[in-house]
């Protein structure tokens, strides 16, 4: 059987304790991811998601030991070996301008590999390949000033600084928010070439539930700090009336297959693409 990479008990947490501004972020979530999965982590605006993606990566840690283990190290103990957790997890933040700070790109995804203490051939080898990964051209780009790119290319160079770290799970915030149509689909295409070559563990943060359908295994659903419900992403992704509650708006094509059932037309399949809702209409009217 496959081993988590990510285990989660009981996780709290509350931002400004004791104040007036107390907010309890995380409500004894338990979440476990593993090693080889893809999954995706919804949820509305405040569920949490962010912060437990923070927790994922030890930038934030559990007050008390044996709440989260990642890789098989206890975060909440004083003596966890932190780095290491750094490198094996790699977290891509919503806004690539809160990831990027060095002037050139080169050196912006040369950051993690240095301060690794890597040697200065294994540094640029590790940077020529993740801005490979990401299609960046080497030649093309290192040199370029990290602010004056697109909001797109800036995008590409985050992931490129994380990928250098060759982490074994990377966890993406709202990776695709603010990219059009064909950055979303050549972004989502990486990631899944990434998880089905490449063996990386994936843990997609969205609220656009059409990103999910082609890309993930299993769907975490987290609302006010708990875990609501969990599942199989197909039959997650088909409850468009209890993910509606929770302000979520289902794939468009599971939305059509619920309409279609309510006018008396059952499909066999519960489609959440374009080409599955076109089999499964043909296949029930025997086109």
């Amino acid at each position: 059987m496959t081993e988590p990479i990510i285990e989660v008990n009981g996780l709290r947490h509350t931002y400004l304790e004791d104040t007036q501004l107390t907010t309890e972020a995380l409500r004894g979530v338990d979440f476990h991811v593993l090693r080889g999965e893809a999954i995706g982590l919804i949820g509305p605006t405040g569920a949490g998601k962010s912060t437990l993606a923070q927790f994922c990566n030890a930038i934030l840690r559990p007050s008390r030991p044996n709440v989260m283990r990642i890789a098989g190290i206890d975060t909440g103990v004083p003596s966890a070996r932190i780095g290491i957790v750094r490198q094996r997890v790699g977290l891509v933040f919503q806004n690539p301008a809160d990831q990027l700070f060095e002037q050139y790109v080169g050196d912006d995804v040369a950051y993690g590999p240095r301060q690794m203490g890597l040697p200065r051939e294994e540094t640029l080898e590790r940077v020529r390949w993740a801005m490979s990964m990401v299609g960046l051209d080497f030649d093309s780009f290192a040199n370029r000033f990290t602010f004056s790119l697109s909001g797109g290319e800036m995008r590409r160079v985050a992931l490129a600084g994380v990928l250098a770290l060759r982490p074994e799970v990377l966890v993406l915030d709202e990776t695709t928010a603010g990219l059009d149509p064909l950055g979303r689909r050549e972004l989502l295409s990486l990631l899944r070439r990434w998880h089905e070559e490449e063996g990386l563990t994936l843990i997609l943060i969205t609220t656009q539930l059409s990103d999910l359908p082609d890309l993930v295994d299993r769907i975490v659903v987290l609302s006010s700090g708990r875990v609501a419900f969990e599942g199989a992403s197909r039959d997650v992704l088909a409850q468009t009336a209890r993910l509606a509650d929770l302000g979520l708006a289902a794939p468009p094509m599971a939305r059509l297959a619920q309409q279609l059932q309510e006018g008396g037309l059952r499909l066999a399949l519960k489609p959440l693409t374009v080409a599955e809702a076109e089999e499964a209409i043909c296949a029930t009217l025997r086109c």
